[in-house]
């Protein structure tokens, strides 16, 4: 009786050069053809292996240039596998930095010709970008090894609270100087009330929104000096007073 033994599969496509990122690895290579009359022999002229290493996989935490020999009575196959450590970007965006009404700031990773670049949000892939709005702004780096370094920065909304009073209006339904309403941002209160040249009150608002039409007590107001007193308070704390004329133009 004759037993015949079949040559084992060629097995470079399952032992092949890989990349590893960072410091710290653990890598299994597989040389497959697990069949009962396979025997599989590992060396390594980087890495001293520890003998008897003949399974068909071999667990790796170094860089280096693997061999595995695969053979049976009848055959002999050899291959080879190279782990490289693969170049891993550095990518620092810096501290926390504020931002305030739309002023765009630089947001830079490092430019290399070599790595690709992709931020959230937005999905840009650039280098730098320029950021005008607060919020959270990450980067990823990838280098051509496939390894990639991320970082975020966080924009803060720092403005100081302004507002300002106009001079005039004219409320004759015809925008956008038909409404008195002080300019505001940065702040979550208001109250504001319009007197007239006698000291009578002709309307107040608590609104931040709200603004005056014009009218008082049903009648439109006759055309003169007014004035505005306004108490505001801002998001950082402080409140402000003020009181400036206004003209109301018929």
């Amino acid at each position: 009786m004759f037993w015949f033994f079949p040559k084992p599969s060629t097995p470079i496509p399952a032992v092949r050069d890989t990349v590893f990122c960072g410091s710290n690895i653990m890598l299994v290579l597989n040389a497959g053809n697990v069949q009962p009359y396979n025997r599989f022999t590992w060396t390594s002229p980087d890495v001293t292996l520890t003998p008897g290493d003949t399974l068909p996989t071999l667990s790796v935490n170094k860089a280096g240039t693997y061999m595995v020999n695969v053979k049976n009575i009848c055959a002999s196959i050899d291959a080879t596998a190279i782990v490289k450590k693969g170049e891993v970007p550095s990518v620092n965006l810096g501290p926390d930095r504020f931002v305030c009404r739309n002023i765009a700031l630089d947001l830079d990773a490092g430019y290399n010709p070599n790595y690709t670049y992709l931020w959230t949000p937005g999905g840009e892939q650039t280098s730098n970008i320029l950021a005008q709005i607060a919020g959270a702004y990450k980067v990823r780096v990838t280098s051509q090894d496939g390894c990639f370094d991320e970082d975020e920065i966080m924009l803060i909304d720092s403005c100081p609270p302004v507002y300002f009073i106009p001079n005039a209006f004219t409320p004759n339904d015809a925008p956008p100087n038909d409404i008195f309403k002080p300019y505001i941002e940065g702040f979550s209160k208001m109250n504001m009330r319009i007197y007239n040249r006698w000291g009578e009150k002709m309307y107040e608002t608590d609104d931040l929104n709200g603004g005056w039409d014009g009218f008082a007590n049903g009648s439109p107001a006759i055309e003169g000096m007014y004035v505005c007193m306004i108490e505001l308070l801002g998001n950082d704390g402080f409140r402000r007073i003020d009181a400036q004329t206004f003209y109301l133009f018929r």
